[in-house]
């Protein structure tokens, strides 16, 4: 997984590949919340894109783990887009992240035009 800051949209992007153990996903996250802590600290909201289209349907332990990892991570206020491109997956995550914080696409600029859309 690789995380990093997008200065042109001011937005994180993660990328997901492969399969993930659970505390490869504990790592991540703590990466993640550090990540969307400075964003915060210097925007006042975390907004991340989240691609997972090379990252199929994970195991039951580490949907737990995710689950977990995104309410650390995540604050009221801040966004997440989760590009998506099946429906094992969309189904998956549906279940594990917080619907107030996150949302899922099909479509990288619906993602992001749904991140920036509170923008001024």
């Amino acid at each position: 997984m690789s995380i990093c800051f997008d200065r042109r949209e001011r937005i994180i992007r993660v990328t997901a590949y492969g399969y993930f153990s659970p505390e490869y996903s504990d790592r991540q996250f703590r990466e993640l919340k550090a990540a969307n802590e400075a964003m915060r600290a210097r925007f006042g909201i975390a907004r991340v894109l989240i691609d997972k289209c090379n990252s199929p349907p994970q195991s039951q332990a580490t949907c737990e783990r995710i689950e977990i990892g995104t309410r650390l991570a995540f604050q009221a206020g801040d966004r997440a887009a989760l590009l998506v491109n099946n429906s094992l997956t969309k189904m998956q995550m549906r279940r594990v992240v917080d619907v107030s914080t996150h949302q899922l696409f099909l479509s990288e600029q619906a993602a992001i035009m749904w991140l920036k859309a509170n923008d001024r």
